[in-house]
């Protein structure tokens, strides 16, 4: 179906030459659902969980919960400044694979921490 995607733009004089379309999905096609975006996000699960990333204990069911993931917003936490660093290297190296963008101006870090200094490592 996508073998040799072609799409014009239509302008006020007519339609414009045709171009081959190297990524993305037809509007409107049935594989622009829910289903294409957890086919790429389970990419990103599988790369932090290859990549050695480690997270936080919860309890015995959930030994190492890396990230929280809902709809398209991703939560990446952990206990060490360093081991959060490595997530967000693989997060990086995920967009760069897939040419999707991270929006810096909705990405925020937040510490929590119970008195003391922020772990380094």
């Amino acid at each position: 179906m996508y073998a040799q995607h072609k799409s014009c733009v239509k302008t006020p004089e007519g339609l414009s030459d045709y171009i081959t379309c190297l990524i993305g999905t037809r509007r409107g096609c049935m594989i622009n659902n829910p289903f294409l975006f957890i086919l790429y996000i389970n990419e990103l699960v599988k790369m932090c969980y290859d990549g050695g990333c480690t997270g936080l204990y919860m309890n015995e069911m959930y030994p190492s919960v890396q990230l929280l993931i809902f709809a398209d917003d991703v939560i990446m936490f952990n206990n060490a400044v360093s081991r959060l660093q490595h997530q967000a290297s693989i997060l990086s190296q995920f967009c760069r694979n897939y040419i999707l963008t991270v929006y810096l101006s909705k990405t925020n870090v937040i510490v929590f921490r119970n008195g003391g200094i922020i772990r380094g490592n």
